[in-house]
């Protein structure tokens, strides 16, 4: 069981590691640099601290998240709003 949580966090901490090969330094740090989230079977679930967030990422960047979800084997990207009570 260790080792399937190892591996959820390297492909979390991966698809980091790309987006930020891959965006510019301000873009990655404001946006990205914080992202938390989980892998669950083939999908990816972000999670975004409010729906400005959301919907920034949505409208900017979640084209480039597939893509790199699909590089890296999943199948599915879910934006989830986690808002602090």
């Amino acid at each position: 069981m260790e080792s399937t949580i190892f591996k959820k966090s390297l492909s979390l901490e991966r698809i980091k590691e790309l987006l930020k090969e891959r965006l510019p330094e301000a873009i990655y740090r404001v946006w990205f640099s914080s992202l938390q989230g989980e892998i669950k079977g083939d999908s990816l679930y972000l999670l975004l601290p409010n729906n400005f967030t959301k919907d920034w990422i949505k409208d900017n960047y979640f084209t480039l998240l597939k893509k790199l979800t699909r590089e890296l084997g999943l199948k599915e990207v879910n934006l989830i709003v986690e808002e602090e009570p």
